[in-house]
């Protein structure tokens, strides 16, 4: 079975024996499952790696497009220069009041950094050009077209039609078969944890105050 939007859909609409039920709103319900998956914990399925270039003179560059949380930060290149740089960061307020305009530093090897306005932002300017390896966590996939694949895997697609039908039974105020679809959708996911995050315990924690429960 293919683990497109469409079959996503048409899956939802058959359990619900309801053909008529909005497309959109189906759609819509899909994207929100899988977003709060993914915006909770940490899968293989929403971690993403990008190369940043930080050219001589220059103190930032663009964060990824998606750009969640930060995992690592490394120079990569020169290669006598391969740090780790994760360590170094500050939120902005603490990076602001340790650190002036990079106008009235020396150029010299990034170290102290922080985040805002979709930069990464540096202490001082580059006195080299350096090769960063970045790992992040990215934003779930935004699904529009039928043709659009999620990105949680097809042997889970269970959780997006199930999720998906919480929502719909809602709607509906059907919340009985809400209630039992979500105990479902529960064991599912923590076993969707077991199976891709073995740093989680398995255990699925209650994230709204509705009927629902990952």
């Amino acid at each position: 079975m293919a683990n497109t939007l469409a079959t996503i859909r048409q899956t939802v609409k058959d359990r619900l024996v309801d053909q008529n039920f909005s497309s959109a709103l189906i759609d819509q319900f899909i994207n929100d499952e899988q977003r709060e998956i993914l915006n909770y914990y940490d899968l293989p399925f929403n971690r993403a790696t990008v190369v940043h270039t930080l050219v001589q003179g220059a103190s930032q560059f663009d964060l990824p497009v998606g750009h969640q949380k930060t995992k690592i930060l490394r120079i990569t290149a020169p290669e006598s220069y391969d740090t780790d740089v994760t360590r170094f960061y500050l939120p902005y307020g603490k990076f602001r009041e340790a650190f002036q305009e990079t106008s009235g530093y020396s150029e010299s090897i990034p170290r102290w950094w922080t985040i805002y306005n979709n930069e990464i932002i540096f202490a001082w300017d580059s006195d080299r050009t350096f090769t960063f390896q970045h790992d992040y966590l990215k934003a779930a996939t935004a699904l529009e077209d039928d043709a659009d694949e999620p990105d949680i895997p097809e042997e889970f697609q269970e959780v997006l039609v199930l999720g998906a039908l919480v929502r719909c039974y809602e709607t509906n105020d059907d919340n009985d078969i809400a209630q039992y679809q979500q105990g479902k959708k529960n064991l599912l996911v923590a076993a969707l944890l077991k199976r891709f995050s073995p740093q989680q315990s398995g255990k699925v924690d209650v994230l709204r105050n509705t009927n629902r429960g990952i």
